[in-house]
Parts: C-alpha cells; structure tokens; sequence
C-alpha cells in the first residue's frame, strides 16, 4: 500500500473530492439558511413532515441564530483553507492552513454527530436536507484529517509544513470546547418555540364566510326556463350582497348573531355549524387549527384542555380539524408517514360532533391521551361508543362533514400562503396566530388578556 505523502499538500483526485464533499455541504447549508430567513420550507419538507418539524424544531437554532448560518462559515472556511494546500503554496503556508482545517474539520464532524443523534435520539425524526449536509462534510472532515501532516519535532522549520503534535492537540481541544458550548447554549438557552403573528385588517374581498344559510328568492310562479335562470342569477345576486354584509358588519354585531370574523375579515364563521367547546356566547373565541396525527398537536391539547379548565365559560374553543394529508388537503404534496389516514382521523372528529355535540370533549381526549394516534378501529369503536351508531351512521352521510373539511383546510390555507404559517398546531385569537408549542403557563399568559378584554 501506497504511503500517504506527509507533504501537506492535498492533491488529485482525493483533492477534488474532498472540496466537492465541502462545496456540497455549504450549498445546502445556503439553502436551508435562505428557507430559514424567509419562513418558507425546504423542497420536500411540506407542512407537518418529519423534516420539516426538524427544521421548525428548537434545535435549528443556537441563540436565536439559524445552525445553518454556523455551519456555512465553517464550511466555506474550510473549503477556501484546502486552497491553501496546493503544490504551489510554500511549507509555511500549507502549515497555517493545516492549523486551521484541523479545528474546522473537527468542528464539522462533531456537529455532524451531536445533530444526527439529536435527530435519532430526541427528535425520533430526520431531515434529509440535514443528514445529506452532515454526511457530506462528515467524509470530508475524516478525510482532511487522515492527511494531517503531524511531526513530535518540538523545533518549527521554515520548510516543514508539518504541524506540531502538541499544537494539533491544543487545536483539537479547542474545537471540542466550541462543540459543547453549542450543545450547552441550545440546552440551556432554546429557541422560543412559537411564532404570534398580527393579521392586519382587510377589506372584504374574496371574504370565505363558512356554513351561512340565505334564504333563496322562492320560485312561487313557475315559468319558462329563460325566467328560472333569471330567478337563479337574482339569488346568486342576493346571496353574494348577504356575503359582503356580512364581511362589512361590524365584529361585535356579527358575534351578536352568531358569527365571528377571523384572520382580519377574511374568514366568517357561523358558530352555531362549528365543532366548539362551551358556549357559543362566550366572551373570548379561540380557534384551534389541529390535526389528530400530529406529534405537537398532541403535546398541546393538554394545554388547551387547560384553557377551559381556567377559564370556564369566559372562553369557547372552536376545534377545527387540519390534516396534512393530501387525500383531503391539497397544500400537502406528499402524506409524511406520520400523517397517514389524518384525513379519516378528522372526518371521524368531525361526525362525532354532528352526531353529538357534547361528545367532541371527550373523544378528543381520548384520542389524544395516547402518545401516537389510535388505530382507526378503535377510533371509530370509540366515536360510535359515544354518539350510537344510528347517529354516527345519519352523521357520516352529512355532505357537512366534506364542507367543513374544506373550510378548515381553506384558513390554513389562508394562516400558510398569506403569513408563512405552516406548522401545526395554530390558534387564532384577537386578530393574532400562534402557531408552535408553548407550555401550560405561557399559554394562559398569552390568552388570559384577551378573556379579561372581553368581558
């Protein structure tokens, strides 16, 4: 076997290789940074995936600052340092650049391996995107390192581009140091991880108003086919001047009949057709965008369960279904594994609460008591268990079920386009949108204003 010229220089092949590793790493690096600093998602991370939840996790960030931004400066540092290692670079020069790769090198692999096990061990989810960028620079790193020019000489030459064995273990020391002030700065010091967002007023146009019932102009003479289209084109006509009345009434006079307005104007619900938790009168409205499969859902049902605890009647949660899955939800490209079956999941929600109101407290409990969703078996057992099957049966043929579907896909689709929000769960109170996980207190912190301001 060929030794391994001591020389410093990397040459070749391997060379190549190794910057194209580099450039590979800092290329993705780029991009995730970019979706990072826009709030959009990365190419095949749609909404609720397991990558994109990495992504939006508190672990994509050190202090506030994007890990993607770090792992960009490291890469493109070590990738410009490997040029300084050409057979045209003096010893001298080939030595200051070894003395920097090693610290760089080292930075880049036990990244690599604090991030992937994050993902293994806590997380239970992988980014591609990430994984691909760790195992590029990950070889790299190992690589650079295998061709370290290393001498026990304690004595530096002018022509010997070897770097010194005390040094290398000083540097490398020094590179584990920064890694674990990385991992103690995400511990200690984790990223918020929820978003509020204001929604600005608007005017009421293309306003979707949910579930509202005109009374059609009745066709009391009947008369030739020319006078039933004129007929029909009157109603539409009145039915679209009742819309933006509606739109243009005030919050408080559409809440008096019933009605609350969302997402600035641009969503009207009827509170008398929406699954809602306590009284559709209640002062404070909160409008829970959920999905039965997904994993920070289940976290913060507890919470919002706690809502009603704490506040009792001064609050009314409308619980509106949202799956990521693109059998019923066309912004979702692909179903994540996760989310398979969350269309059904929500169509069973939804028929529970048709069937019988007061049941969808306690089936969503029950279906979030578990730490990953219920087979659909036993959710369907238990939504008939408690509504009776005559009654799931007449509900599961509502053609409401299928509307208020599309209505709830409809405001993600408005919270996701409009204000980049595209994690899950969302809630909706005043003219703002959290969306992310927050504990019981800051939960109640946030709301407990808007409950005080409404009585």
């Amino acid at each position: 076997m060929k030794p391994t010229p001591r020389d410093g220089i990397l040459r070749g092949g391997r060379a190549a290789i190794i910057r194209l590793l580099i450039a590979a790493a800092a290329g993705i690096s780029a991009y995730l940074l970019s979706v990072s600093l826009s709030g959009g998602s990365a190419v095949g991370c749609g909404p609720g995936s397991a990558c994109d939840e990495v992504l939006q996790s508190r672990w994509a960030y050190v202090l506030g600052v994007p890990v993607s931004a770090l792992a960009l400066v490291v890469d493109l540092a070590l990738l410009l340092t490997t040029f300084g290692c050409g057979s045209k670079s003096s010893a001298k020069q080939r030595r200051a650049a070894w003395e920097i790769i090693i610290p760089c090198s080292i930075l880049i692999l036990g990244a690599a391996l604090w991030f992937m096990a994050l993902q293994a061990f806590v997380l239970h989810r992988f980014c591609p995107w990430c994984s691909v960028a760790h195992a590029c620079g990950a070889v790299a790193a190992i690589l650079l390192l295998m061709r370290v020019p290393v001498t026990d000489s304690r004595e530096r030459r002018e022509k010997d581009p070897a770097v010194q064995r005390s040094s290398m273990i000083k540097l490398a020391i020094a590179a584990g140091f920064a890694i674990a002030l990385l991992g103690v700065a995400q511990v200690a010091a984790p990223r918020k991880s929820y978003s509020v967002t204001t929604v600005p007023e608007r005017s009421p146009v293309n306003t979707l108003s949910q579930n509202i019932q005109r009374n059609p102009i009745p066709n009391a003479m009947p008369g030739p086919a020319t006078n039933m289209a004129g007929a029909n084109a009157m109603a539409a006509a009145v039915s679209n001047a009742a819309n933006a009345a509606l739109s243009n009434a005030p919050k408080r006079t559409l809440e008096s009949f019933g009605f609350l307005q969302i997402l600035g104007g641009r969503v009207v619900l009827d509170l008398n057709k929406v699954p809602i938790w306590g009284p559709a009168n209640a002062p404070a409205k909160l409008v829970s965008l959920y999905d039965y499969t997904c994993h920070h859902c289940r976290d913060m049902h507890p919470h919002v369960a706690d809502l009603r605890r704490t506040f009792g009647d001064k609050i009314a949660i409308i619980s509106l279904p949202m799956p990521l899955d693109s059998q019923c939800n066309s912004l979702v490209r692909q179903t994540p594994r996760a989310h398979g079956s969350a269309c059904t999941y929500a169509k069973l929600g939804l028929i529970v609460w048709k069937a019988k109101r007061a049941a969808i407290e306690p089936f969503d409990d029950w279906v979030f008591s578990f730490p990953n969703p219920p087979p659909l078996t036993e959710v369907t057992n238990k939504a008939i268990a408690l509504v009776g099957l005559m009654a799931f049966d007449i509900a599961s043929r509502d053609p409401w079920i299928e509307e208020q579907l599309k209505t709830n896909v409809g405001i993600y689709g408005i919270t996701a386009k409009e204000f980049n929000k595209g994690a899950m769960p969302q809630f909706i109170i005043g003219s703002n949108i959290v969306s992310g996980i927050l504990n019981a207190g800051q939960f109640r912190q946030f709301v407990a204003p808007y409950v005080e301001a409404a009585q």
